[in-house]
């Protein structure tokens, strides 16, 4: 195939066909032609979204590690208590796939467990570690509530 063929089938499949929209950040990848026999639509689910604000990218990664943590936890002890650091990390799937139900999910569950974590610090135990428990999950709870992540999420959530 010479270089002059080669360019114009390059410039023809290029070419919108009708009815297909470019797919853009933010945007569910889709067949470019409607579903009909055989055709399924694709849907790109993500765990971590580069483009979003520092803010959420943070409590995203923090919520993941927390949840990972948990369950070793959770294997280790057998307490409750990590179902919630589980949902923490369903929520940031849903922050990372820009879901306003994904963003709730997450402020609320680790709210939940930063009061957790401030009534076990007081009650039980008082140290370096227990503290260390109660200032992971404040900062979590600041970034999820940072004005930036709330901002972002009203704008370009669904």
């Amino acid at each position: 195939m010479d270089g002059a063929a080669r360019t114009e089938r390059r410039r023809r499949a290029r070419r919108r066909r009708p009815g297909a929209r470019p797919v853009g950040a933010g945007q569910r990848a889709t067949c470019a032609r409607p579903l009909g026999a055989g055709r399924i639509a694709i849907v790109a689910r993500k765990w971590f979204d580069p483009s979003q604000p520092q803010t959420l990218q943070a409590a995203v990664v923090l919520c993941y590690l927390d949840a990972a943590l948990g369950i070793l936890y959770l294997l280790a002890l057998g307490t409750a208590l990590p179902v919630i650091l589980i949902a923490a990390a369903i929520g940031a799937n849903g922050i990372a796939n820009d879901r306003k139900w994904g963003y709730w999910l997450a402020v609320v569950s680790s709210c939940i467990y930063l009061l957790a974590q401030v009534v076990a610090f007081v009650t039980f135990a008082r140290g370096l570690g227990p503290l260390l428990n109660v200032a992971f999950a404040a900062v979590l709870v600041v970034l999820l509530l940072h004005p930036l992540s709330r901002q972002y999420q009203r704008i370009w959530f669904r």
